[in-house]
């Protein structure tokens, strides 16, 4: 069988829902060009979750090198079907089903781990606390903690697979995104909202001078994840937006100024390609020109303070 070499971060049933014929426009960070692509080749990178084979023990010669484009391939299968099924819930009686949330949660924690910019933060992370750890080694010398930890990226993919794959993180992500407020946004404005190549994105709505509060299970977190042009899903913690309980599995209109918020989520929070139905994209221009450390590719992610 031959293998796939175009590997989606960003399954292709999800992105359809931001194109027109299967054509949908792309927003590059890096180079800030607009591109006109199409679904199969936009969320997607070459062998992105290949386990290179050289680095694998000799017992484990009989695994895969493909085993995880594999199995996202079976469960996007599963999980392109519940999209509809909700989506179609909306449309039709304005609300979320609560039995279809189950499905839709756990789609949501594996694509919130499946992307570069996730494996690039899991990479600055790992950085950031052996340097930590190497700075108030008590063995070492002044000279030796002048020496910084860098990570091995030909590991990077194996790194990414052991935590993505594990099902104890599946469970205990879905589990939280169940216990939050759900609330559809309706977007009826000229402009659509843009997804990306890391599309459920977190906004902190808590702020502490040493900790941070931009977790998933987070108090005072909001969890925006778009799921087509014209409409959202807003996740609440609810402990800090005990007001939204009269809507939980609502739908409600957002104005141009909750389209703009949105958006400038997707485009901080993206890795590199913001994804819309058209060229309308100069949102990205302006935030990219305001806030140039989003859209490099030398952004950092975490510092060794935090």
């Amino acid at each position: 069988m031959p293998k796939v070499k175009k590997q989606h971060y960003v399954p292709q049933f999800y992105l359809r829902r931001f194109a027109i014929d299967d054509k949908l426009f792309l927003f590059d960070k890096f180079t800030q060009k607009v591109v006109p692509t199409n679904v199969r080749d936009a969320g997607s990178g070459s062998y992105f979750y290949d386990l290179p084979q050289k680095l694998m023990p000799p017992e484990a010669d009989e695994i895969d090198e493909q085993i995880v484009e594999k199995a996202l391939g079976e469960m996007e299968s599963v999980f392109a079907v519940a999209l509809d099924k909700s989506l179609a819930t909306v449309e039709r009686k304005r609300r979320i089903n609560q039995k279809q949330k189950p499905a839709m949660a756990f789609f949501m924690a594996l694509q919130f781990l499946r992307t570069p910019e996730q494996r690039q933060s899991g990479i600055e992370l790992e950085e950031a606390l052996a340097n930590v750890l190497l700075k108030f080694h008590p063995d070492l010398t002044d000279a030796d903690r002048e020496y910084r930890v860098k990570f091995n990226e030909e590991y990077a993919a194996f790194s990414h697979a052991q935590f993505m794959m594990d099902p104890k993180v599946w469970e205990e992500f879905t589990g939280i995104l169940l216990r939050h407020i759900w609330i559809i946004g309706v977007n009826n404005t000229a402009q659509p909202l843009y997804t990306s190549d890391n599309p459920i994105v977190r906004q902190p709505h808590k702020q502490h001078p040493h900790m941070s509060y931009s977790g998933l299970a987070s108090e005072g977190i909001e969890i925006d994840f778009p799921l087509s042009p014209r409409y959202i899903l807003l996740i609440y913690e609810r402990t800090a937006f005990s007001r939204y309980l009269r809507l939980e599995n609502k739908c409600i209109p957002i104005s141009a100024d909750n389209v703009t918020y949105f958006n400038a989520a997707q485009i901080s929070q993206s890795y590199r390609q913001i994804y819309a139905p058209s060229d309308s994209f100069d949102l990205v221009r302006e935030v990219c020109g305001e806030h140039p450390e989003w859209c490099s590719p030398h952004k950092r992610r975490w510092t060794h303070n935090q």
